[in-house]
């Protein structure tokens, strides 16, 4: 049985019913090419979350929990495929939406290539040599983050940053719903 791990706004977890899937294109789901884990405690922070716009190279940014990583995930753009979610093991979450909310179906085999290649491009193309990429994966992620949260210091309108910054403090103080 996979397991609906968070909701993006409600915190929920649930068990999905058997034989529902999602609206995706085919191509663009993780699940078709993925193999499963259920063991959500095996995920480890921090969470880098790839997005892909059409006719744009793909961008990162880097979150605390893969909770934060959802909230800032449009649900049509989940159905297209446009978003890949890392945890700093390697493990590509499985996305999909429930109504108006992103959630994280089930995680991937740890595949430390796939995330090393992405992040090190996108370092490049922002000017940044990458860290060792001989080193342990979750040694790279750990090496990346602050980079990734420079980079996003620096390159993110103060304004936009300020209303992430109160969503955040918000979600926390609330248990997760806005």
């Amino acid at each position: 049985m996979r397991l609906e791990v968070i909701g993006a706004r409600h915190g929920a977890t649930a068990a999905e019913p058997d034989g529902q899937s999602s609206q995706r294109r085919p191509g663009n789901c993780i699940a078709q090419t993925a193999e499963p884990v259920t063991d959500v405690a095996a995920v480890l922070g921090p969470f880098f979350l790839a997005y892909h716009e059409a006719g744009a190279e793909e961008e990162f940014q880097v979150f605390k929990d893969y909770g934060q990583a959802l909230s800032y995930m449009e649900t049509p753009e989940v159905d297209e495929g446009a978003y890949r979610l890392f945890d700093s093991a390697g493990r590509r979450a499985v996305l999909g939406t429930q109504k108006w909310d992103v959630i994280v179906r089930d995680w991937s085999e740890p595949k430390p290539d796939e995330m090393q290649s992405a992040l090190s491009e996108f370092l490049r193309r922002k000017g940044y040599e990458p860290p060792d990429t001989d080193a342990d994966i979750r040694t790279f992620a750990g090496n990346v983050a602050p980079i990734l949260e420079e980079l996003e210091k620096h390159h993110t309108p103060r304004l936009i940053r300020a209303i992430r910054h109160a969503a955040d403090r918000l979600l926390n103080r609330d248990g997760g719903s806005v």
